[in-house]
Parts: C-alpha cells; structure tokens; sequence
C-alpha cells in the first residue's frame, strides 16, 4: 500500500510517465472500497488529473481508465456528497477531456438512478449546468427532473428551483430559451399574487436574476411580471408590512432602471409614479426606508441616461432634493452599519462612467458637481471632501473601504482632482503608501483600494486636460509626481516587504 500512495502523492503533484500512470492504473484495480476511498480523500488522487497531458491519446486513455475505476467503485450520489471539493474542481479544470468526461459520468448517473436516490449537491449541479454546453438541455430534458418540478407542492419549493434555473440563465445567457420552452418560470410568476411577504421578497430576488440580460428583461414584461410588480408597489403603503417588503420592491425596480434607463424611465407609465413613490418614502422618519430609497435613486444614477433622467427632480426644491440632505445628516450621525451603504450610495450619484468623448460629459459633470455642492450644503465643499477623508481614515474597516470607494468615484470627475487639490494635505495622503500600515486587523489591507483612487486621478487627469477651463487640474509638477506614485507601485517604497507580507495575506510593514 506504501507504493501506491507514494505514487499519488508524486503523480498529484507533478507530471509523470506514461508508465507511472499505467502501473498507478492497475495498482487502483486492485484496492479495496475502502483503501480507494483513502487514495481520494487523504492523497488527492484526483489531482492529478491536473498534471495528465490530455492532448496525448495515450495519456488521455489511461487517465480515462483511472477515472473509471473511481467512478465505478463509488455509488454517484454517495461521492458526489463525500468529494463535493473534488468533484467541483474536475468539473472547473481547464482540461476540457477530463472535465466533459466528469459531467458525462455524472449526467449518466443521474439519469439512470432512481430519483430518490438523486442528492447531488446543488452547487454541482449549476457548476455543470454553467460550465457545459449541453448541461442545461439534458437536466431539462430529465425525466427524473421534470417529476419533481410537477411534484413540488409548496410555494417555498417552487422559489428554490427557479432561483437554480434563475442563476444558471444569468450566467449562461443562451440557456434561457431552452428553459422557456419548458415552462421553468411558470409557476414562479404564479407565486407573485400570493399575500406572504417572505414569499414576496423570495421571488422578487429570484426575479431580479432575470433582469440582467435583455432576454429575461423581455420575458418579465411580457409575463406581466413588471406591471404586476409595479402596481404592487404603488399600493405598498396599505401594505402593514410595507417597511418590509419595501426595499426588495426598490431594489428590483433600481435594478430594471439602471438596465434600461432610456426605455423605462423614459415611459410614461413607469416614470413619474416611480419619482413619486421615491419622493414620498424618502422623507420618511425610518432610517431602514431612507436607506434603501437612497440606494435605489444612486444605483439609476449609475448611467448616464439615468443622472439625465432624475437630474430634474434632484434640483433644489424637487421632490427627490432631500436625498443630499438626508445622505449628508447619515455621514454626520450614523452607526457604523448604516454608513458604508450611504457612501456606496453618493458613490454611485457622483461616478463619471467611462466614455471616449469627454466633451458630450461635460453637462454630467457640471450636474454631478451641483449635486456635491448640494450635499455640502451651507457648508464649502472642501470641508465635506474633509469629512469623506476622515472616514477613510477611521478604524472600521467597512467604513473605510466605502469612503474610498466614494474618494474614487470623486476622482473620475475634473471636479474632482479641483478639489483635492483645495484641500490641505489629501494629495500627500494619496501618495503615501504607508497611511494602511497597521489596519489589516482581519488579514487583508485597503491599500490596493487607495492605489485605485491614485490611478484613477491619473486617468482623469489624462482625459480632461484641455478640455475644461472653469476647474483647475493638476499642476504640471504634481501630475509627475502621480505617475512616479503609480510606477512605484502599490506599495511604494516597501512593495518589496509588502510582498512578503502578502503572501502571508497579514500586510504588516516591516521596518
């Protein structure tokens, strides 16, 4: 026994002969269950799938006799639970004979095991449905499958697979088709007039998986999903439990609006009634509402055609004004879980996306400028830059990294790099590749984050030079010091003992 598993533990770890792989071959035709079940769990013999050239005929061949041998000594079922780990990681090997070889076995296996014996883990069977062309189709076309979705007798079950298929069409996108055809979604719409809340919040985060390609954006409108969903919203108030449910309404809809900004907000049906349902729950008294109706107006605001879209109703006096002041009270006086959400959220309303002509985004950035100066309030802009600053410089980590989410956002703005510059001390903060040391409590630092907002100034700084006249960029001396920043790297000075630091994922600085 000694021979075969030193044999392994070589053949796991590195590239072997032909010959090894043969003699491992018929060294595994002769183990017992049990002793097989060690070659597996204790010396990974799966891994060494990994180091097979499979291109090699030969090599491909003898590596499909060991793979046999497993599969044939271990019920499906009873591996698939015992070697989840192992399973998953021959179905995600970039050795495409192996893997199809793998989900091949296990597609024969589900179909010819009854279907009470069928417990494969879930987490396998969207790995195979994801990664396999053919993996949709033939769990669709399972007899076994088919059962148990008309055998399904509670609402709860219902949710559950049709988040499966819900996932699987937002990854494999051309899988979608296929599953209409079969009716998937079905009883899933069918869910929606049911009364229970949890229901209601179940099947519209399953829903919301649908909403990120245009095929299942068309399935819901079609379905009357949308309608149903938005009137529901309407008369969410007579609802007792509207706080509840209210911000999975918010959420799906943000969602559907920032997927199409133009033809959603632009029709009549939807637009107006959705600014006033935002309008008259954002001056609510309970933070959890406030919240959430700001993150629903920020993530619209995540497009262009959606800042175009709210710019009228976030003028001062309109009736989505009050989100600057509300957003600004919450960095003032909120707890610490409130207030990464907040930061996010005022992230995502001053973000300049990404476009290559930086003259058709000038009317975006005086808008968004209007929109930090309306946060600022009473106050000059420099001294809300200052309160962001503090907070991406306080213990919580959380905190943190949203404040630095928000300081790039800032960043992508000529605006932006204007006010950094206002304001004493932030640009020698940028550069300081040490202002991290000492905070990776919990095994991982935010100095690669910082590093984004240096990076990103850089871009704007590039993008926007002689394009704007009435905010002043970078000097000439300190976009050369921001470049020698960025060649440094994200360590700067001490990238070298940074590495090693890394590598023990503790980030400490060395001295």
């Amino acid at each position: 026994m000694t021979k075969v598993y030193e044999t392994i533990d070589k053949l796991s770890r590195l590239s072997g002969t032909l010959q090894e792989y043969e003699d491992l071959y018929i060294m595994l035709r002769n183990l017992s269950r049990s002793e097989l079940e060690d070659a597996v769990s204790k010396h990974n013999l799966l891994d060494i799938f990994g180091h097979i050239d499979l291109s090699n005929g030969d090599f491909s061949e003898v590596a499909l006799n060991i793979a046999e041998v497993v599969f044939s000594t271990f019920r499906l079922t009873e591996f698939a639970r015992s070697h989840e780990t192992e399973l998953l990681m021959s179905i995600m090997s970039r050795n495409i004979p192996l893997r199809d070889f793998v989900i091949a076995r296990l597609v024969d296996g589900v179909q010819n095991s009854p279907p009470e014996d069928i417990d494969i883990p879930t987490k396998i069977i969207l790995d195979i449905s994801v990664n396999h062309p053919e993996g949709v189709k033939t769990l669709l076309k399972d007899a076994s499958l088919k059962s148990h979705f008309d055998s399904l007798t509670s609402d709860e079950e219902v949710i559950r697979l049709s988040e499966i298929f819900a996932y699987i069409a937002s990854q494999r996108r051309e899988s979608f088709k296929e599953m209409l055809n079969y009716s998937v979604f079905d009883r899933l719409i069918a869910v929606l007039n049911k009364s229970d809340p949890l229901l209601q919040l179940n099947t519209l985060a399953v829903l919301k998986l649908l909403l990120v390609f245009p095929d299942g954006r068309v399935f819901l409108q079609s379905s009357g999903a949308v309608a149903h969903l938005f009137s529901s919203l309407q008369a969410l108030k007579e609802n007792p439990l509207h706080d509840i449910l209210l911000p999975g309404y918010l959420s799906f809809f943000a969602t559907l609006a920032e997927e199409e900004p133009i033809d959603f907000l632009s029709n009549p049906i939807y637009r107006q009634p959705l600014v006033n349902c935002l309008a008259s729950y954002l001056i609510s008294s309970d933070p959890i509402i406030t919240v959430a109706v700001i993150e629903t107006i920020a993530q619209i605001c995540r497009t262009i055609d959606g800042k175009r879209a709210l710019a009228a109703y976030l003028e001062p006096g309109a009736c989505l004004s009050p989100l600057f002041l509300k957003a600004a009270s919450v960095m003032l006086n909120a707890s610490s879980d409130t207030l990464p959400r907040i930061l996010l959220a005022l992230a995502d309303v001053f973000i300049l996306p990404d476009v290559d002509d930086v003259s058709a985004l000038l009317p975006i950035c005086e808008l968004t400028h209007e929109w930090f100066n309306f946060t600022s309030a009473s106050s000059p802009p420099t001294r809300l830059l200052g309160r962001i600053w503090e907070l991406a410089r306080q213990p919580f980590k959380e905190v943190r990294s949203a404040a630095l989410s928000l300081l790039r956002a800032i960043a992508t703005e000529p605006w932006g790099l204007a006010l950094f510059v206002q304001v004493s001390g932030f640009l020698e903060y940028l550069f300081n590749p040490t202002t991290e040391v000492g905070t990776a409590v919990d095994g991982s630092s935010l100095q690669p984050e910082k590093f984004k907002i240096i990076e990103q100034c850089d871009l704007t700084q590039e993008r926007w030079k002689g394009h704007v006249t009435q905010w002043t960029l970078l000097d000439d001396e300190t976009a050369v010091k921001l470049k020698k920043r960025i060649r440094d790297g994200v360590w700067g000075q001490t990238r070298a003992q940074a590495a090693v630091a890394m590598e023990n994922e503790n980030f400490i600085y060395i001295k």
